[in-house]
């Protein structure tokens, strides 16, 4: 079965040109041109895996709506906003109201294809459209295949154990990793274990992805913090 999205716009040519992007990548699409609370019926009988929400610069019609389809018991789709407004406070009120990712412009349309597919085979691997590695938390995409981590349109580049750290983190976003689940997984083997190679590795990654991904849980050890935070 075809993974299915909703693409909501107010700008028809760029819900075009967001339709022709995704049919090309496998997916089934529906366009709805207007984020109001008129159109939540409609996108509720569509029963989409994604709803992608284009947010208009000094807008927040698309937040509403968000806000709206997370109120749904029967929505169970996934909710990603799309945007150029840069700033934090916006982004932390669409995590807010429950949007499961916020995708910040410019991005590139392979990049914006492998995040939307990464984040249906996240939510239902039956569904997936690839087959490959790849996960998405927040606005970072970490691909195994290909050894490439992105942010946004930023390619970041991480040493092999440093990338399989946070892959691992990736794998499984609500657990607590200890140092020595770490150590065993990234290293194979406990032979040579010491505690602060992993807390060496986490401050490098922090240093090049961002120093708020990860949480250092006290006592315990790490896990990738919370969407919006």
């Amino acid at each position: 079965m075809q993974p299915k999205i909703v693409v909501v716009s107010k700008f028809r040519q760029n819900a075009d040109d967001l339709k022709s992007l995704f049919l090309k990548e496998g997916f089934e699409v529906f366009s709805v041109s207007e984020p109001t609370s008129s159109n939540i019926e409609l996108i509720n009988n569509l029963s989409p895996d994604v709803v992608f929400l284009e947010l208009e610069h000094g807008g927040f019609d698309a937040i509403d709506l968000c806000y709206q389809l997370k109120k749904e018991k029967k929505m169970k789709s996934f909710v990603v906003i799309y945007s150029s407004q840069h700033e934090e406070y916006v982004q932390l009120e669409a995590y807010k109201v429950g949007a499961d990712d916020f995708i910040l412009k410019p991005i590139n349309n392979r990049l914006l294809s492998k995040k939307i597919s990464a984040l249906i085979k996240h939510t239902n691997p039956l569904k997936g459209i690839s087959k490959s590695n790849t996960l998405v938390f927040n606005n970072i995409v970490i691909d195994r295949e290909s050894y490439t981590i992105m942010r946004g349109t930023e390619k970041i580049e991480l040493p092999k154990k440093e990338f399989e750290l946070l892959y691992l983190l990736f794998k499984n976003p609500q657990k607590i990793y200890t140092r020595n689940e770490i150590y065993k997984s990234v290293w194979d083997n406990l032979d040579n274990y010491n505690p602060r190679i992993i807390d060496v590795h986490v401050r490098k990654i922090r240093e090049k992805v961002g120093d708020t991904l990860i949480n250092t849980v006290k006592g315990v050890g790490y896990q990738l913090a919370k969407p919006g935070y």
